[in-house]
């Protein structure tokens, strides 16, 4: 049996990705051990996984950063009687960009300091570097160069860029002809536009107010003339907190679709002529599913308008401006009279989605799983 590696996830974002990065250990001869919470945890019961299920004391698997001394040091004990357990060769875990859980309690263990177990973590958004106190991993992987450039300010071991795992499985799927169908299950006609929101944390602040001037922006005459229908994705970790905004569109005269069921996200991300968010990385998902697509298939947009949406990212993410728009990847409104024009011209200039289509291309896809096993198996020999 080959070196023995612990998993951790607490993110849904961060275990679609640990899983095919699991998988290929796994089916490089390693010995795989997993642990994980919340729609993590859920998620990779569903993909055959089996995963520890993590908690802290009862319930709780996760505190918020100001959480008390004495919870902060009970999450470091579970975390180090967890690692003397199962006592791996190297740990490795996932991204969460808000509070502390069994990743930041794992890399705190593992570090130097402590146990001093080879640590590394995988990076599925930009410039956030969360971590507990100094644990932090050995390396982190990142999917793209924007995260080494932003790395500067946050990251206290290298990145390396490896590229996006889960983002390779798209190119086994005929996107074309999943576009097709989710717009007819969707009921859209021909000439029919499909605008989708994809909401993140409800309570974060700016994220309600762009959401209000989207729809208003929809619900407006600025759009006479177009067809359109509004598909919403609600945050699978926050679904429960969304009462405002479905409140908000009640009062509309608006074809809205609540697709936070039913639908995998690659489908309602292939269907959508335009994707909107904050900052939701399924726009990262929808990127990767152009640059394997071959046709165009729409286009993202970011909401950004207003200062609590900017001081929110710039606090939490070290930017506001999403970095994969430096590579003309997607569109952003960084002011609320800006969405009427640009919802115009991305639904009725077909250049708009052309430029985009072709602006993907140029997202890496090297296999960045073997990277990946082939830097961790070098480190830890």
């Amino acid at each position: 049996m080959g070196k023995h590696i612990l998993f951790t996830a607490r993110d849904i974002g961060a275990a679609q990705q640990i899983k095919y990065i699991i998988k290929a250990f796994d089916k490089s001869g390693f010995k795989i051990s997993v642990i994980a919470s919340g729609v993590a945890y859920k998620f990779l019961i569903q993909e055959g996984l089996n995963p520890l299920l993590f908690s802290i004391d009862g319930d709780v698997h996760f505190l918020d950063t100001n959480a008390s001394e004495s919870k902060i040091e009970l999450l470091i004990k579970t975390s180090y009687k967890i690692i003397k357990r199962i006592y791996p060769d190297a740990v490795f875990c996932g991204l969460t960009t808000y509070g502390y859980g069994i990743d930041e309690g794992v890399l705190y263990c593992a570090s130097k300091n402590r146990l001093n177990i080879p640590s590394f973590q995988f990076l599925d958004t930009w410039g956030t570097f969360n971590h507990l106190r100094d644990g932090y991993p050995d390396i982190y992987f990142a999917i793209d160069r924007a995260s080494v450039r932003l790395g500067i300010m946050g990251a206290k071991a290298p990145v390396e860029v490896v590229g996006s795992p889960k983002h390779v499985a798209y190119s086994d799927i005929s996107i074309a002809l999943l576009r097709k169908k989710t717009r007819e299950k969707l009921n859209l006609g021909l000439n029919g536009k499909l605008v989708g929101y994809f909401g993140q944390d409800p309570e974060a602040p700016g994220q309600e107010y762009n959401f209000m001037k989207l729809i208003e922006t929809i619900n407006s005459s600025v759009l006479d003339g177009v067809k359109c229908k509004l598909l919403v994705r609600m945050h699978p970790a926050y679904r429960d907190r969304y009462e405002r905004f479905w409140r908000f569109l009640d009062g509309m005269k608006i074809d809205t679709v609540d697709v936070s069921d039913g639908f995998s996200v690659e489908e309602i991300l292939c269907a959508c002529d335009l994707v909107t968010t904050c900052f939701s990385t399924t726009a990262a998902d929808h990127a990767f599913l152009s640059r394997f697509s071959s046709e165009p298939i729409g286009v993202v947009m970011y909401l950004l308008c207003g200062d609590d949406i900017k001081d929110y990212m710039v606090k939490n993410f070290g930017y506001w401006k999403i970095p994969i728009l430096e590579d003309g990847i997607g569109y952003f409104a960084e002011y609320h009279d800006q969405i009427p024009n640009l919802i115009e011209h991305i639904l009725n200039d077909a250049y708009a989605t052309l430029n985009y289509f072709k602006s993907t291309k140029s997202l890496i896809i090297d296999n960045p799983s073997k990277r990946i096993i082939d830097i961790v198996s070098s480190f830890i020999r």
